[in-house]
């Protein structure tokens, strides 16, 4: 019989929460924060995990680690959204949720209004902070001996980012099978100037993007996972 690991089992724990909330129960967050919270409640009340939320790093933890500098060093903080303590080693979730505009159904105290999902336009830098959130666990990975991995996830209504990009985020495309090693960087133009570029250890690709629809809502989500580890 497969053992699990405690990051398989972890992912596997965050893949049912979506299933449930998103397909079955129809559930919409409504932005990136109430994901987290949402998620965070799940893990640690009906999961049993002992989690940290908005888990903070001061820059003076790293100074320079393994014969690298922490890339994005600007600010004081680095802070993780979701850090899962067990067994006296950590493992580390981030978050991104991005959404074009559309029309749910919202309760609040017992009433339900309709509300409008945003509409998140920036794509490009989208991409480019998923992909730094890899390099950021797996820097904190290479880091911490306590460290054992991570989770990088990404939650969309936007179906533009499971497709292939050949403009100038193409080093960030987030389509299915394509691999990301070395150095990322924006090809030109103001995202290049503004954004600095950044590499990453290993090889990492998406290996799949999952669908959920739920049949009242009719909105179909997507999400991916990558793994550091």
């Amino acid at each position: 019989m497969f053992n699990m690991s405690i990051l398989d089992r972890i992912e596997e724990d965050i893949k049912e929460f979506l299933n449930k909330e998103l397909e079955e129960e129809g559930r919409v967050f409504l932005n990136e924060w109430d994901f987290q919270m949402s998620l965070s409640l799940f893990l640690t009340h009906i999961k049993g995990y002992k989690v940290h939320l908005e888990y903070v790093v001061p820059l003076n933890f790293l100074g320079k680690k393994n014969n690298k500098e922490y890339p994005f060093a600007n600010k004081e903080n680095i802070n993780i959204d979701i850090v899962i303590e067990k067994e006296g080693l950590f493992y580390l979730i981030e978050l991104k949720y991005k959404t074009q505009r559309a029309t749910i159904k919202f309760e609040r105290f017992g009433e339900i209004n309709c509300v409008s999902l945003k509409d998140q336009s920036r794509i490009p830098m989208s991409k480019y902070d998923f992909w730094k959130d890899v390099a950021r666990l797996e820097f904190l990975k290479e880091s911490f001996e306590k460290v054992k991995g991570g989770l990088c996830i990404f939650l969309t209504n936007n179906e533009t980012y499971t497709k292939g990009d050949k403009g100038i985020s193409e080093k960030f495309t987030m389509e299915k099978g394509e691999p990301h090693s070395g150095e990322l960087k924006f090809k030109e133009g103001e995202l290049k100037e503004k954004n600095p570029a950044f590499s990453l250890s290993k090889d990492y690709q998406i290996e799949k993007w999952h669908e959920l629809t739920n049949e009242e809502t009719k909105i179909a989500f997507h999400y991916c996972i990558v793994r550091v580890d």
